[in-house]
């Protein structure tokens, strides 16, 4: 009898182009390019076309408006200009942390500008202004947990209780009183910890109780008179608790606390 042919198992070459396309489909990306360089701009454009057959949706950011305008085949539109559509570029680059650190790496990659990394529960800590009480921000983590920390806004922000995951009841244990609690969270979970607390507790729910991009700024600027900054390459964003895949992946529910930025 003839032998039968082997099944052919040949495994196709590596494509370094074709596997970063294959983890860019039907994802949202940012490109920032000097002016200097986007005006000789040929050997870009024939990347813009792979993205864009490959449902790739590109930001593409320049200080060479002329240029932007070429390749991207509309009116660019300035960072600050009050449209609805820069309106949701911006919004979304907010709301998507990992499309927004992109955006920024790729900035300061551009310019070689120092990054300020700024934490979400300090920001929305801000919202309560000059006070001598604990400020404790909440977010609601869900699975009936909170992510939560503790801040003394007389000594400058300083960080009483670590940023966490917390139930209401192990959060509640690690505070005093007096402390103002700050946030979504507040809701959520304010008179169950107000109530093992059970002294001086104030609530500053939103609208009041919010982030605001001014105190994103406010302590930028602190950190950066510190010379705390970092460069582009140390940025990554950074996750309380870790994805379900990320859990399994590793067997660790959170992540480990970030490095603090050395001061230059």
């Amino acid at each position: 009898m003839a032998a039968e042919p082997a099944n052919d198992r040949r495994v196709a070459p590596f494509s370094e182009k074709g596997f970063y396309l294959s983890e860019l489909r039907d994802r949202t990306i940012a490109i920032a390019v000097p002016g200097d360089l986007l005006c000789d701009a040929a050997g870009l454009e024939p990347v813009l076309k792979d993205l864009e057959a490959n449902r790739t949706r590109v930001i593409l950011i320049s200080d060479g408006a002329e240029a932007l305008g070429s390749l991207a085949g509309s009116e660019p539109l300035a960072a600050g200009e009050p449209t609805t559509l820069a309106g949701r570029v911006w919004r979304r680059l907010g709301q998507n942390l990992r499309v927004g650190i992109a955006t920024l790496k790729g900035l300061a990659f551009a310019s070689d500008a120092p990054v300020l990394a700024v934490s979400t529960l300090a920001a929305l800590a801000c919202a309560a202004g000059p006070t001598d009480r604990l400020v404790v921000p909440l977010l609601d983590a869900r699975r009936g947990e909170l992510y939560a920390a503790g801040y003394s806004a007389r000594a400058g922000w300083e960080t009483v209780v670590p940023e966490g995951v917390y139930t209401p009841e192990a959060l509640a244990a690690r505070l005093t009183t007096p402390c103002v609690l700050v946030g979504e969270g507040v809701a959520l979970c304010g008179d169950a910890i107000a109530a093992r607390l059970g002294g001086d507790v104030e609530r500053l729910p939103p609208p009041e109780g919010n982030a605001r991009a001014r105190y994103v700024g406010a302590l930028g600027v602190e950190q950066l008179e510190r010379g705390a900054w970092v460069s582009a390459a140390q940025v990554a964003p950074h996750y309380l608790r870790r994805a379900e895949a990320e859990v399994k992946r590793t067997g660790q529910r959170f992540e480990p606390a970030p490095r603090p930025p050395k001061t230059i």
